[in-house]
């Protein structure tokens, strides 16, 4: 990884963990997120995902105001450090920690 590309992951999980703290406290259920990238390929290969508690924890998520909030602080934050996307929510995976 080059140094420009540290600074880069550095500042998506910076701001992504600002983020993920507030959103805990806004939407239950929410756990945690993470980033994953291949840097020979970025942005295009930027892929954040969102974990919740329970499926239905992510359904009321995804059928909330909230979904487009966390999309719209996304973006802007990718903006503020110069990464653009097309479309955030095409880098926007989910999973719940729920097991069986």
């Amino acid at each position: 990884m080059r140094k420009t590309d540290k600074k880069t992951d550095n500042q998506i999980r910076l701001f992504l963990t600002d983020i993920c703290e507030n959103f805990m406290k806004e939407f239950n259920g929410f756990q945690w997120l993470t980033h994953e990238a291949d840097y020979r390929h970025f942005p295009e290969t930027l892929k954040i995902t969102l974990v919740f508690d329970r499926g239905d924890s992510l359904d009321d998520f995804l059928q909330s105001d909230a979904r487009n909030q966390l999309m719209f602080m996304i973006q802007q934050e990718l903006s503020r450090i110069s990464v653009k996307l097309p479309s955030v929510e095409n880098h926007i995976a989910y999973a719940t920690e729920q097991k069986g």
